[in-house]
């Protein structure tokens, strides 16, 4: 028996002795190599929620006399797939053997992370005008999770939809929370610009006849939207004539 020797008895033999006093004889003995003990450890792995799982390849801790592999390898797998939840999940090794290893496993584990999450925002039509029909706005999360929209500025928002509620600038910001199995993906904002309407106000056209009072001179204006009348107006117009009760 050698070190490389496999496990098993193999017989063992004396000679050589000499004595004036004896006569020799000789009996064969045993020697016994028992197996050498191997342990095959389950890999940890970690993968992010989605992704393929990754091969699992197992860890050999304990061969001897030269050994690099095993008559027959230990296969590995995991008590979850790429659609499992975030989360911790066992991996088992089973099936090596070889006659000259006493095999024992060790399990690993396969830790399931959060996946990243992007938004795609396709900016809205800058300018608009005051007035004009609300906008649509399209923003999608790579994840398929819904994506909500809030503004500020002067406008209003219903699911998709922006109305502006006056001129100016419109910050309009999509995102998404995440959930168990993804992280919240980073807000993205776009901008939409509102440019005032166009307002025409005219000065009234009574006709009053000579020597009597003239009347209080009451604004025209057209081209109001959005449901506003004059007394919306920030500062009211007011209208003046050169004409008095005596001009002809």
């Amino acid at each position: 028996a050698t070190p490389r020797t496999a496990a098993g008895q193999h017989p063992s033999a004396c000679s050589g002795a000499a004595d004036a006093n004896y006569t020799i004889g000789y009996m064969a003995g045993t020697v016994t190599v028992t197996r050498a003990p191997l342990t095959v450890i389950a890999p940890d792995v970690q993968q992010a929620y989605g992704a393929g799982l990754a091969d699992l390849v197992p860890i050999y801790r304990g061969f001897v006399a030269g050994d690099t592999a095993v008559s027959t390898p230990a296969g590995c797998t995991a008590d979850a797939g790429s659609g499992s939840d975030v989360g911790t999940y066992p991996i088992r090794c089973t099936g090596a053997a070889d006659p000259n290893y006493d095999i024992s496993y060790v399990a690993g584990t396969l830790t399931i992370s959060k996946a990243s999450q992007t938004i795609t925002f396709a900016g809205p039509p800058s300018p608009v005008t005051y007035g004009d029909t609300p906008t649509t706005v399209s923003a999608s999360a790579s994840s398929g999770l819904a994506v909500s929209v809030t503004v500020t500025g002067p406008c209003s928002v219903s699911g998709s939809t922006v109305t502006m509620t006056g001129a100016g600038a419109c910050v309009i910001t999509a995102h998404q929370s995440g959930n168990t199995n993804y992280s919240a993906a980073p807000d993205v904002t776009r901008t939409l610009t509102a440019t005032p309407a166009g307002l025409t106000v005219t000065g009234p056209s009574p006709t009053i006849p000579y020597g009597q009072p003239i009347p209080t001179l009451t604004p025209i204006a057209v081209g109001f939207v959005n449901g506003d009348t004059a007394a919306t107006l920030t500062t009211q117009a007011t209208c003046t004539t050169t004409a008095t009760s005596l001009s002809t």
